[in-house]
């Protein structure tokens, strides 16, 4: 131990029993003024604090001077009233350089590796220091009445204690020393007691790992931890999920988006534990979605109506619209497909936060509906020409036809109709039973009549030497004499009524014009020379 009054160094055992006494005032190698400090290198030299002289001697373990270094100043190496010194098991030399308001790191022969000399810009008055077997450096700050708590790189880790004279207040610590359980005793030079502080002990805390789905309402994390310590959350890695935190602690977790989120609960020192965290995974599961096909019903021959799908399961108010990728319905049935039913199939849906459920419906094809066209019919004359009926259907299926009414004045071969000698009305029905694709049309009807021959008994005079066509006429009948003028030209229709009287003077061929008269059987009186050519003519 150093002997500040008397400058030297005296040796006890372990009991206290006096060994030696070395060293005496001076300045001179060897000699000492007011010596405040020392410590032994790990290859058992002692270095000493000569405070007085400003400077660190080193001598071997049975005194005898080795070296020395440092002088009077404030430059790198150099101290201004040094109180106190440590040495790591590498021996590396902690200095309080205390009138300099640092601590000085030096290398085992004194060079200069680096000062601490303020806390967060505050300056420092140390004045005792000792380090442990891991390296950390604990250093008496005379001024803040507090120690501070370094690591080897010189990065504050802690400190406690601050001036006063309450227990765990220290007033002044001008000695320290860290046994091997890290139990630090300082010495309370101004309350005149040595305070004892136990290490803070790690605390346990469980927090486990947490499995939800996305539409959970929010919850509260609960982390454990036998310490007293606030605990507070903090997310440090959102993978694939994502939430927001909020409430005391940020304990209140909402979900945003489905995957796993690392969450950290962080325990504030406390008493005699340290702060501490802990982190665990939160795996929001996607929640289900049920996608279903709405039924469809169209008829044979339309193209496929927009298919509708229903949703059931969307959470925190979503709808169609936030869905990464819609699902699709696809069907084998065509524009040309029988009618019955078809699956109507729903996949293909892709989001973050839904895995789908499908639920697929069917198409209806119904049988469409049909019409029929059906041409009016002209009045025929008894034992006229054939009639060709001319009906068709929408669906381009074959029409047959039935005589509805008047079945005994005309017969009916397909769709030949042969008017019989009988005067009368006849009524014809048009039909079309339907197929697998169609249902049957509604029937359509046609009425004629068949009236008595009015030019019956009025001979015809033919001559093949006159031509009148064509017959049947839509617009103009031509009359063409290949021998002598025509005189005159008499149209009657079938009640023998005239419809024209045309006078021809001088004059072989003439058309006659009969665009405006109404469809049907006309007879056609063509006089020349006092002679009359009868003909009927149908006007279409």
């Amino acid at each position: 131990m150093v002997d500040n009054a008397k400058s030297e160094i005296q040796i006890f055992d372990g009991d206290g029993t006096f060994i030696k006494r070395f060293g005496s005032y001076g300045s001179t190698n060897g000699k000492f003024n007011s010596p405040t400090g020392i410590a032994f290198h790990p290859n058992g030299n002692l270095y000493v604090v000569d405070k007085g002289n400003n400077n660190i001697q080193v001598l071997s373990s049975d005194g005898t001077f080795l070296k020395k270094f440092g002088s009077e100043g404030s430059g790198e190496g150099q101290f201004n009233g040094p109180i106190d010194i440590a040495i790591d098991k590498s021996g590396t030399v902690y200095i309080m350089d205390t009138d300099n308001h640092r601590v000085q790191v030096l290398d085992e022969n004194g060079q200069f590796i680096r000062e601490i000399n303020s806390i967060n810009g505050e300056a420092l008055y140390p004045i005792s220091v000792a380090v442990d077997n891991e390296g950390l450096l604990y250093i008496g700050d005379y001024a803040k009445g507090r120690v501070l708590i370094f690591n080897s790189n010189g990065d504050l880790i802690n400190q406690f204690s601050f001036t006063g004279q309450i227990s765990g207040q220290i007033n002044a610590p001008t000695g320290i020393a860290v046994d091997s359980n890290k139990i630090i005793y300082a010495v309370d030079y101004f309350n005149s007691i040595v305070q004892i502080y136990v290490p803070q002990s790690d605390p346990t805390i469980s927090f486990n790992d947490i499995e939800t789905s996305y539409g959970a309402t929010a919850f509260d994390l609960n982390a454990t931890t036998n310490s007293t310590g606030a605990i507070s959350y903090q997310v440090i890695n959102e993978n694939s999920g994502e939430v927001t935190l909020s409430g005391t602690g940020n304990r209140t977790v909402t979900i945003i988006k489905s995957g796993t989120v690392k969450i950290k609960a962080s325990v504030e020192s406390s008493g005699s534990y340290t702060a501490t965290s802990k982190e665990m995974t939160l795996t929001i599961r996607k929640a289900n979605l049920q996608a279903t096909v709405s039924a469809a019903v169209r008829s044979f021959g339309e193209v496929n109506p927009a298919f509708t799908i229903q949703y059931s399961g969307f959470q925190y108010g979503d709808n169609k619209d936030v869905i990464d990728v819609l699902p699709i319905v696809t069907t084998s049935a065509t524009a040309n497909s029988n009618a019955g039913s078809y699956s109507l199939v729903v996949s293909g849906g892709a989001d973050i936060n839904y895995d789908f459920n499908y639920v697929n419906g069917a198409l209806t094809i119904n049988k469409a509906n049909q019409l029929i066209t059906f041409a009016e019919l002209t009045d025929q004359v008894v034992n006229g020409t054939l009639v060709t009926l001319n009906a068709t259907s929408s669906s381009g299926l074959p029409v047959t036809f039935i005589i509805t009414e008047g079945g005994t004045l005309a017969s009916l071969a397909d769709n030949v109709l042969s008017p019989l000698a009988q005067p009368g009305k006849v009524t014809i029905e048009a039909n079309q039973s339907g197929n697998i694709n169609y249902n049957a049309a509604a029937p359509k009807s046609q009425s004629f009549n068949i009236i008595a021959d009015p030019v019956a008994g009025i001979g015809e005079e033919l001559n093949t030497r006159i031509y009148i066509g064509p017959n049947p006429a839509t617009e103009n009948i031509i009359i063409n004499s290949k021998d002598n003028a025509i005189d005159r030209i008499i149209l009657y229709d079938y009640s023998g009524k005239t419809i024209l009287t045309e006078y021809i003077q001088d004059k072989k061929n003439y058309i006659l014009r009969v665009n405006h008269l109404t469809q049907g059987i006309y007879l056609l009186a063509v006089q020349i020379d006092g002679k009359t050519q009868n003909t009927r003519i149908a006007i279409k």
